[in-house]
């Protein structure tokens, strides 16, 4: 069964991609690829859209990354860009930044999560 914990919205929505187990993540969700490592998280604070981004409308940035045994993401990885790189790099900051509840001796596993923006 799929863990989901509650987080806070955030002023980016955030939406997972099928998973074996989902962790919920700045109001959306986050699956994992393998279902022993979703972890409640602490901190998934969304990415803060630049005034210099240069999208309009709607826009889609998807993001794998490695959770680490201390709670700890490493390796963010853009897989599917906004085609603003400003935008992207702000998504990636704010994936650098989250943190897990940590399980000593876990192997790393990896996650990934689907950004979806509003522009005007």
């Amino acid at each position: 069964s799929a863990v989901e914990t509650e987080v806070p919205q955030a002023n980016m929505q955030v939406g997972g991609r099928d998973g074996t187990e989902v962790s919920e993540a700045g109001g959306g969700v986050i699956a994992w690829d393998d279902a022993t490592v979703g972890r409640i998280p602490l901190t998934t604070a969304a990415p803060q859209i630049p005034d210099t981004s240069s999208v309009r409308g709607g826009c889609t940035v998807r993001v794998t990354f490695t959770l680490e045994a201390s709670g700890l993401v490493s390796s963010p990885r853009t897989v599917e860009g906004s085609g603003d790189t400003a935008l992207d790099a702000a998504v990636l900051e704010a994936v650098r930044t989250w943190r897990f509840t940590a399980a000593p001796g876990a192997a790393p596993g990896n996650g990934r999560v689907t950004f979806e923006c509003e522009q005007s």
